[in-house]
């Protein structure tokens, strides 16, 4: 997946070593979906869900809302409930 303008960051803190899974999830799947912002959040805007496998197999949920500049910014990354 490309075109993502400045490109695919996560926060400077709090995904620590799932960054390099997170993006390689949001870079290959094909399961994407958008889902509201939850009620009261400071952030309104729409959430985009990838749900695929990382390098390991693992199914993994990657959460990001899309920049000003065109980029996607990962604000949550975890396994995926369907792969406990």
């Amino acid at each position: 997946m490309s075109g993502w303008g400045s490109g695919i960051r996560g926060p400077r803190r709090g995904i620590g070593s799932a960054a390099p899974r997170s993006r390689y999830v949001v870079e290959t799947t094909s399961v994407i979906f958008a889902e509201p912002a939850p009620s009261g959040s400071v952030l309104a805007d729409p959430r985009m869900v990838f749900l695929g496998p990382d390098q390991q197999g693992e199914l993994l949920e990657v959460m990001a809302i899309q920049t000003d500049d065109g980029g996607l910014l990962i604000i949550h990354a975890s396994r995926s409930e369907s792969d406990t």
